[in-house]
């Protein structure tokens, strides 16, 4: 049965390359993972026929739809005019953070293995801007945190007002790595292991190694802190320690018992204010892979049609959390105390997700949507968009 998707208007827009009627099975896909909470294709295929309003729509066929989409050319040019409709309908501005991180799973012997690059809303809420699969466990290397940070500046190069301050874990360390953030003008508070740049801060100190650990122990009894200049690959930069006060620490690991940061800026306060917002990450990875759309469903092993898949996953969670926003505004939030501490009753994500679910039940509807949240788009920056692609 040959049934015609509703009109996309100016959404297209953002996809020069590609022609309506994919933009429109891309909105299919993304209605469909909205209604049945999960990737998986075989799964989403029996919504189909009811976001299109359809009754008795084959399966077969509405499989043979929803597979088609990921077999489009030029995927990394979908990709970024995924990125361009999320800047588009999140609209950064000012000062922002952002935040990197990786989450790795198996499908059979096949790796995926996803950085991802965000910036965080005023409150904390991770928004993906950027992702990466890399076909191999383990740790990314500086060489591939460069290319991806270059993809970044291609995309994001008519956004240089922002002031961006980066947040990383342990893994995103390296004195090149330092020197790269710096050269680009970012700001950034990464976590380091316990006795990573020992020599530096020895030498800056005037202490033996030996006499490192007991120095920054009295430090911080006597201040509650520990800080001290260090140079690397010529740019002088703070490395301070605190007492650790996460849940997940080790019990007899120095490692996980302090918290050690490195920081272009002095200020303590900031340093430590700052670091904590990147767990907006770690809430983004529980919403995609477990208590959204389950991530880990995924059964495309072909690493582009996996990387596409993570930019429409993306824009199902961007949609939601504006959702929430709007929710948050008119709904009355319960609170609860939970250690002494007051928290949502309802994650933004979850308030967001239960509305958009129950508000919108066709692919008509979320277009609908979409094209309220977005704002006019100039022809002539359209057009410079096919330029930019290009080199994508």
């Amino acid at each position: 049965m040959k049934v015609q998707l509703p009109p996309v208007g100016e959404i297209t827009r953002f996809f020069p390359n590609h022609r309506k009627c994919v933009v429109k099975v891309f909105l299919l896909l993304v209605q469909c993972i909205l209604r049945c909470r999960t990737v998986c294709l075989y799964k989403c295929r029996s919504e189909v026929g009811s976001v299109l309003g359809v009754k008795d729509y084959k399966l077969p066929s509405a499989y043979t739809r929803l597979i088609r989409f990921f077999k489009i050319k030029k995927i990394d040019a979908f990709c970024a005019g995924i990125i361009l409709m999320i800047i588009h309908l999140v609209d950064f501005k000012g000062e922002v953070y952002m935040s990197l991180d990786r989450t790795n799973w198996k499908i059979g012997s096949k790796n995926i293995n996803v950085l991802y690059v965000g910036l965080l809303l005023p409150n904390g809420i991770f928004v993906p801007v950027l992702w990466q699969l890399y076909n191999k466990r383990g740790n990314t290397s500086e060489q591939e945190r460069f290319d991806i940070m270059e993809r970044f500046f291609s995309i994001w190069q008519n956004h240089s007002d922002l002031n961006i301050t980066l947040l990383g874990d342990r893994e995103f360390i390296g004195e090149k790595w330092f020197s790269f953030l710096k050269k680009a003008g970012f700001s950034f508070v990464i976590r380091a292991r316990w006795q990573d740049y020992w020599g530096e801060v020895s030498q800056s100190s005037n202490k033996v190694i030996a006499k490192i650990e007991r120095h920054i122990l009295r430090k911080i009894n006597k201040q509650g802190y520990f800080q001290v200049p260090i140079i690397l690959q010529g740019e002088q930069l703070y490395y301070t320690v605190f007492l650790n006060n996460a849940k997940r620490r080790m019990q007899n690991g120095k490692e996980d018992k302090w918290l050690v940061l490195i920081s272009d800026k002095k200020e303590i306060e900031w340093i430590s204010e700052s670091f904590p917002k990147r767990w907006g990450i770690e809430v983004f990875f529980y919403h995609s892979k477990t208590n959204g759309f389950n991530l880990e469903d995924l059964n495309l092993v072909d690493q582009k049609k996996a990387q596409l898949m993570m930019g429409v996953t993306a824009i199902c969670y961007v949609l939601s959390i504006l959702k929430g926003i709007k929710c948050q505004r008119t709904e009355k939030i319960s609170w609860k105390n939970y250690k002494n501490k007051k928290s949502r009753s309802i994650s933004l994500f979850r308030l967001g997700y239960d509305n958009l679910k129950n508000e919108i039940h066709s692919v008509k509807e979320l277009i609908a949507f979409i094209r309220a949240e977005l704002p006019h788009i100039p022809i002539w920056k359209s057009m410079l968009w096919k330029i930019k692609f290009k080199s994508v």
